[in-house]
């Protein structure tokens, strides 16, 4: 086991894992962009209300949040490839559940397994590099990950549509079982087995020592910080942006589809550029520079409280906000794990569950605000200061 642990590791080239990473991450976003063009119609489908058919949303979210905290032990002690198997076979299966659904309490189960499986797809990836790779290596791969994996929410949207349009809503489930199938394939022919296992593990007291020995370290919860408060933006951006475009500014659903490209296009232009500054920078440098970006995007939101508000005086803020984040995501990242490789899983599921419950508090806080331009144009900026204290946290614990 030993051997072949040793073998597979060294033959995981950089590209190979960045490639193979980002098509396991994105089952996650993939079985949202797929779906949200389905939604109207599944509601007609099933004959529900549209309130109703958003809790699906909502389940997803809530299997994906729930198993995060489980995926990352059992992956530690099981092995990355059979937690994959594991976890996207039930995801397959119950994309199929989905398709052969006859009422939206149905659908909301097989939404919750989906993103219980789901979620293996993001721990998984996370803990391969980190069993493979450390150091500014990580963070390169990081990089490249996450500027494939932001083709996702730019094409699957336009799948979805298209798919809903000429084969009905529940097609867009066969895709998420084929593509859960291709992963599970993907799995077994080019990644390998990374880690030795330790069955103990399973046990529910080692589970929590594991945890418990991850949040302990400042090393961790200080770089988790950093990206978690980021990412927390972009969630909030999620549900405060179609009320500002369409609303406020007047789009159609059509212009905002387009519009909102902004993120996807920023953070892949500064995947690019992230990973030419990384190749010549220190890793340090290198999120220096994406705060630098994050911190003109701050001032553009800012300018919102005393200027009328238009298109592009929110979406260029939007744009270079989400520039600077792909500097600083994937290279926090790598860093927020490189001195946890005996616990990897474990600690890749806590900083994916982190970001996912700053997402959580930065939606509640923008909603609860009276105005949706006070409320993005005062988040942003505050969540930017809040990550740049786990950033200097990071560099005083080592980082």
């Amino acid at each position: 086991m030993t051997e072949t642990v040793r073998t597979w590791t060294s033959c995981m080239s950089e590209r190979r894992l960045s490639f193979v990473g980002a098509f396991m991450s994105a089952v996650g976003p993939m079985s949202l962009y797929l779906y949200a063009p389905a939604v109207a119609e599944a509601a007609a489908g099933l004959a529900t209300t549209s309130a109703a058919i958003n809790l699906t949303l909502s389940s997803f979210f809530g299997g994906f949040a729930i198993s995060l905290l489980v995926v990352g032990p059992i992956s530690d002690a099981v092995g990355r490839r059979a937690t994959v198997y594991l976890f996207i076979g039930a995801f397959c299966l119950a994309s199929i559940a989905a398709w052969l659904c006859e009422s939206v309490e149905s659908l909301l189960v097989a939404r919750f397994i989906q993103g219980f499986g789901a979620a293996a797809g993001m721990s998984v990836s996370r803990a391969l590099v980190r069993d493979v790779y450390a150091g500014k290596a990580a963070a390169r791969v990081f990089v490249t990950m996450t500027m494939v994996l932001s083709v996702a929410p730019a094409v699957a949207p336009i799948v979805g549509g298209l798919t809903t349009t000429f084969f009905g809503w529940r097609s867009v489930f066969i895709l998420m079982f084929v593509y859960g199938i291709i992963l599970i394939a993907v799995c077994a022919f080019f990644v390998g087995e990374t880690i030795q296992r330790h069955w103990a593990r399973l046990m529910p007291r080692e589970w929590w020592a594991s945890y418990r020995g991850v949040l302990t370290r400042r090393d961790f919860t200080a770089p988790a910080l950093c990206v978690g408060s980021l990412v927390g933006v972009v969630y909030a951006n999620g549900t405060l942006l179609p009320s500002i475009l369409m609303e406020t500014i007047g789009f159609s659903p059509l212009q905002f589809s387009v519009a909102i490209l902004a993120h996807p296009a920023g953070y892949m232009a500064g995947s690019i550029v992230a990973k030419s500054v990384l190749a010549r920078r220190s890793v340090k440098e290198t999120v220096l520079y994406g705060y630098c970006a994050i911190a003109i995007g701050c001032v553009g939101m800012l300018a919102l409280l005393v200027w009328e508000p238009g298109a592009w005086r929110i979406l260029t803020p939007v744009g270079l906000y989400s520039f600077g984040l792909a500097f600083i995501m994937p290279t926090m990242t790598a860093v927020s794990l490189d001195r946890l490789p005996h616990m990897a899983g474990a600690a890749a599921s806590l900083l994916g569950f982190s970001q996912m419950a700053f997402g959580f508090i930065a939606s509640v806080a923008g909603n609860a605000a009276s105005d949706a331009i006070t409320a993005i144009a005062l988040l942003m900026p505050a969540m930017a200061l809040l990550s740049l204290v786990g950033f200097a946290g990071s560099t005083t614990a080592g980082g």
